[in-house]
């Protein structure tokens, strides 16, 4: 095995001189090429790492927006629930309330006009103020119903905050609105031809 010779040798021949030059330029280019490798390995890591966090980054943001998503859903799906819910009960309560003072008025509209034929003396025009005035004080404890109903609906809508079906939600009311008033105006009629 060849010995390296000491870095100030003197007195060397020039062909070993020159050799020994030659090889420590070769092991200079080589001790650099490694290190320049070496750095080149390096920065490919810290790239690939960045690549990653920012992959994984972008992935957590993208799940965190689609369970985000997915919860509004789910609370707006809830919302419209209970909305369907509310005007069912209370187009219920009214349609309850509707028939319960129409046989109300019925009733007292019948038995009046028992009274009126049992007491031959009554002037035919108090009784018909009477009917008169029951029929209004009814109109009066409806239209009271119906205000506050419109009222608690109005909150409700404000409450749910769900612009998306208030256009639905209207025209249900609005189409309780006209039964309610088509159903009192047949009752008047009704009441008017029967007297």
């Amino acid at each position: 095995m060849e010995q390296k010779q000491p870095h100030d040798a003197v007195g060397m021949p020039e062909e070993i001189q020159q050799f020994e030059r030659e090889r420590r330029a070769r092991e200079r280019r080589i001790r650099e090429a490694e290190e320049e490798h070496a750095a080149t390995l390096r920065r490919e890591y810290e790239k690939a790492k960045t690549v990653d966090v920012i992959e994984d980054l972008h992935h957590d943001r993208s799940y965190r927006h689609y369970e985000d998503i997915s919860d509004q859903h789910r609370r707006n799906k809830y919302l419209d629930h209970q909305t369907d819910v509310t005007i069912k009960t209370e187009a219920a309560l009214v349609d309850n309330s509707l028939k319960m003072h129409g046989a109300s008025v019925d009733g007292a509209i019948q038995w009046q006009r028992h009274n009126n034929h049992m007491a031959m003396g009554v002037n035919a025009a108090h009784v018909q103020r009477d009917i008169k005035m029951q029929r209004h004080a009814v109109d009066v404890t409806i239209g009271r119903e119906a205000a506050q109903l419109n009222r608690s609906i109005a909150i409700q809508h404000h409450n749910d905050g769900m612009a998306m079906a208030s256009q639905q939600r209207g025209a249900q009311l609005a189409h309780m609105r006209n039964e309610h008033r088509h159903v009192m105006q047949q009752r008047k009629d009704h009441g008017m031809l029967n007297q």
